[in-house]
């Protein structure tokens, strides 16, 4: 047995496996024979923009793209004889992105499973199909030239030779592949010429380019006179072999017209390219540029020809990046050097730039150094600010997924903790010290329950009643209370645009925003300071999103500025503040819940919109907020609607709860409301109670989420048997969370845990009041 695998121990080293496994940079995941994932690590998760709970269970979307490709057949017979595949498949993300794939698949074990390696290929494929273009315009352009045109190698022997070198020749290519040509056609007078004075072998040896005039003898024996010009062609040192160009005397004009096409086809190319190339010698004087780099340097061919690389591009950037060492090191082994995500810092606002470099030293004498350079520089800052967000949304999303998910758990808790509170309450002298403890408890449940309702305003769970409301009129309905939070030594100056466009949103929403900002203002401003709230119309295009790094649907949006003059946010902490419970407070500072920004953050992603933050240490912080604007309609008022008080009469309820305590709680409520009450712990039981005696039930009060069977299924069996029936859905998940899943109809009604004996009142009411007017 190994000694290093005796001396970590089995299970030691089984945990370092696993643990490497989870945190390999590349995508690795375990499919049975279907193609079902059963393990994903995290950077699984990465690339395909599924977590790793959403992923186990499904069929990997690259096998299911396989199944329909031609190679499926061989790819399944392959690992069928324990053989590994690699292969390149194009692939979508979660969201919808495409990506090229580039996956391993081998199989393991005796079941048929199949580990599956695969990275984002996207780049190198795009990079590869631009070469591959590259190499078929130079393919077009070799077999468009007037001039007789073949390649060798070091033998002699064709390697390739062009339509008019045949036709000058008369031999048809495949006639003389792999055949060394100058017995063929370098014979005069029935002699084939002393190989030291053939052009091509003088450049085999020598490494020189030969120019010379020959005779050369057609394939009917004939014989021309043309002009030869030979090319070595050198790789790592050695000669790989040579072109030939020849052309008959009298097309000599016509010959060099054709080679400045060739340029000129090469420069096209060239310049189509979309990242920078340039050209310079060993002391960094620049030959030529391509479009995309003169484009990224704003400058014009004229401007660079001749200068220093260093000049041109900028000190800070040509160290930065550290061309002048890539160029040693090109130089001195003669191959190309690559660096991927090379970053530097702008100057000028302190960005983060981030490019992929390439410096390759070009062919030139074989005796002399290496002294020119070609320069490859794709700018790749866009695409890492947009991977970089589109991480730190799938972030964001993943933690308001969890705190939705704890938010419901916490909500079947504080029904019991408020339901029991204030039934005791109802019981105790108002009086008794009894009656102020239940009064606290109360009292702290409801802060509970405000707390679940930012968690689930940050995982977009919150329920909304969106309207075509004004902006303006909300900050100005809410200014004497916002004044109020700031104090007398904060001033707070209102700039609003007169004809801002309308938004649809839920005003109590929006006003959750302006009071958690105005409070984050008044914490961050020590003494005295200002606060400014301005509101503007905004147009925003693909190439606003683009520079913010985000995907966005272009149009017209309403612009809320909120600005402090305060301390400002340190800049390790801007990426973290819109996460529940991160407090950017110092020590000695009072302690908020952390959840202010992170619902604010849930409210704007809610509504389809945008929030950016700017900030800079003792110098303030202004949030903009753009909410997509409403089409053009009247606003709605925003004053509030009075309840109508529950009307009792004779009803029997049915009530369906799988936990114990909520059970407990909504069936004393209803009972000290003077309804007649029958219980079920299970949707089983309650079909049972409705096929016994209780025809007579008129409204079902559920529970959404039960075991074997969900409230709606549960509803709709019963409303079989008692067709009259009406039902009031509860739940510790959102209205919106529920009809999304399709657990709901959306016109139901649907009482949201923890709730009160009045609230409870309430939803009956409602339901009583649709059955009389539908009647």
């Amino acid at each position: 047995m190994d000694e290093g695998y005796t001396r970590l121990g089995q299970a030691t080293l089984a945990e370092l496996l696993v643990t490497a496994i989870a945190k390999a940079p590349l995508a690795v995941s375990v499919l049975d024979p279907e193609g079902v994932v059963l393990y994903a690590n995290e950077s699984f998760s990465d690339l395909t923009g599924l977590n790793r709970g959403e992923a186990v269970g499904r069929r990997s979307p690259e096998w299911t793209w396989i199944e329909s490709d031609d190679r499926a057949p061989l790819v399944r017979s392959k690992l069928e004889k324990g053989e590994a595949v690699t292969l390149t498949v194009k692939a979508y993300r979660s969201n919808g992105i495409k990506f090229w794939d580039q996956i391993v698949l081998f199989p393991v074990g005796n079941q048929g499973l199949i580990v599956s390696i695969s990275r984002d290929a996207t780049v190198h494929k795009n990079r590869e199909a631009q070469l591959i273009q590259a190499n078929e315009y130079t393919k077009a352009v070799i077999s468009s030239v007037g001039q007789g045109l073949f390649g060798v190698d070091q033998k002699g022997a064709l390697v390739f030779m062009n339509q008019k070198a045949s036709e000058i020749l008369g031999w048809e290519e495949e006639e003389l592949i792999g055949q060394e040509v100058h017995d063929f056609i370098h014979i005069h007078d029935q002699r084939i010429v002393d190989r030291d004075r053939c052009p091509l072998y003088r450049a085999l040896t020598s490494r020189e380019v030969v120019k010379s005039e020959e005779l050369f003898q057609k394939k009917d024996k004939s014989w021309i006179q043309v002009s030869v010009t030979v090319t070595p062609i050198e790789q790592k040192g050695s000669i790989m072999g040579a072109v030939v160009v020849f052309d008959e005397m009298t097309n000599r004009k016509k010959f060099e017209a054709v080679l400045h096409e060739m340029a000129r086809f090469n420069s096209a190319i060239l310049s189509s390219i979309p990242f920078g190339i340039v050209v310079f010698d060993l002391n960094g004087a620049v030959e030529f540029a391509n479009r995309a780099f003169l484009r990224r340097f704003n400058r014009f061919m004229d401007d660079v020809q001749g200068r220093i690389l260093k000049d041109v591009m900028g000190e800070w950037l040509f160290e930065a990046i550290g061309i002048e060492a890539l160029v040693s090191k090109a130089a001195e082994s003669g191959e190309e050097v690559s660096v991927e995500d090379s970053t530097a810092l702008s100057p000028e606002d302190g960005r983060e730039l981030h490019f992929d470099v390439t410096v390759a030293p070009l062919p030139g004498e074989m005796d002399a150094p290496r002294s020119r350079f070609m320069l490859i520089i794709d700018d790749i800052t866009d695409e890492k600010l947009y991977e970089k967000n589109l991480l730190e949304a799938a972030r964001l999303e993943t933690v308001g997924r969890l705190a939705g998910g704890i938010a419901h758990d916490y909500n079947n808790i504080l029904t019991g903790i408020l339901g029991l509170s204030e039934l005791a309450m109802s019981s105790v002298d108002p009086a008794s010290q009894l009656f102020s403890d239940l009064s606290n408890i109360r009292k702290l449940g409801q802060r509970a329950k405000h707390l679940t309702s930012q968690l689930l305003a940050f995982g977009r769970r919150q329920p909304i009643s969106p309207k075509s409301i004004s902006i303006n009129e909300l900050i100005t309905s809410k200014q004497k209370i916002l004044e109020t939070i700031l104090g007398e030594a904060i001033a707070l100056e209102l700039r609003l645009e007169e004809g801002l466009p309308l938004v649809h949103a839920d005003p109590h929403q929006l006003e959750q925003i302006l009071l958690n900002l105005t409070l984050n203002a008044r914490d961050a401003i020590p003494r005295t300071g200002l606060v400014s709230i301005v509101t503007r119309t905004a147009e925003l295009d693909h190439e606003h999103f683009r520079s913010r790094g985000v995907k966005g649907r272009p149009g017209r949006y309403a612009l809320l500025e909120f600005s402090d003059n305060g301390k400002g946010i340190k800049r390790e902490h801007q990426a973290r503040i819109f996460e529940p419970f991160f407090s950017t407070k110092e020590d000695g500072d009072i302690k908020g819940s952390g959840l202010g920004l992170a619902s604010v953050y849930g409210i704007v992603k809610q509504h389809d919109g945008f929030i950016w933050v700017n900030s800079e240490e003792g110098k303030g912080t202004t949030f903009e907020i753009y909410i997509p604007a409403a089409e053009a309609e009247g606003a709605q008022s925003l004053a509030g609607v009075e309840q109508k008080g529950a009307e009792r009469g004779e009803l029997k309820v049915l009530v369906v709860e799988d936990e114990p305590q909520v059970l407990d709680i909504t069936t004393r409520m209803l009972t000290q409301g003077g309804f007649d009450v029958v219980t079920a712990s299970s949707p089983q039981r309650a079909l049972e109670i409705v096929a016994g005696s209780h025809q007579d039930i008129g409204l079902l009060i559920t529970d959404v989420i039960l075991p074997g069977m969900d409230g709606l299924q549960l509803f709709r069996e019963i409303k079989k048997r008692i067709p009259s029936i009406k039902v009031v859905f509860m739940s510790g998940y959102t209205r919106e969370v529920i009809v999304q899943k399709g657990l709901m109809d959306e016109d139901t009604v649907l009482i949201e845990k923890p709730f009160t004996s009045s609230d409870l009142m309430a939803a009956i009411e409602k339901v009583i009041s649709g059955a009389r007017e539908g009647g």
